[in-house]
């Protein structure tokens, strides 16, 4: 029997899916699905940072870009428009350290930040 890896649709067409262990904050596998906890859509301008605050209980978020590349930082210094970890229009980051200071700007006016969060469920 041939050893395959489900098949999910992405972006670009479909994609083989690989099975994911995530772990808690403690370094634990975490046995329960995720439930989402919250969403927020967030324009950037180039010329403005904002801040992304995580929802209580959040411990894992998607990040999706649209309109315009952004940058972001989560070492509490602002980022610019060239300075900064860079996302461009379409790119997912799956990000599951600590919220506490994430703070983004758009690469040119028109940016969108679009974030679900996920945490274990209660």
């Amino acid at each position: 029997m041939d050893d395959k890896l489900p098949t999910v649709m992405g972006d670009s067409g479909p994609r083989e899916a690989l099975p994911v262990v995530l772990f808690s904050s403690l370094g634990n596998p975490i046995s329960n699905p995720l439930s989402p906890k919250g969403y927020v859509q967030v324009a950037l301008s180039s010329s403005s940072v904002q801040q992304i605050s995580p929802p209580q209980g959040a411990s894992l978020a998607l990040v999706k870009i649209e309109g315009a590349g952004i940058r972001y930082r989560d070492d509490g210094v602002d980022p610019s428009a060239s300075v900064g970890m860079p996302l461009s229009i379409g790119e997912s980051l799956i990000y599951d350290a600590v919220m506490n200071s994430v703070k983004v700007i758009g690469q040119a006016d028109g940016a969108i930040c679009n974030v679900a969060f996920y945490g274990e469920q209660a």
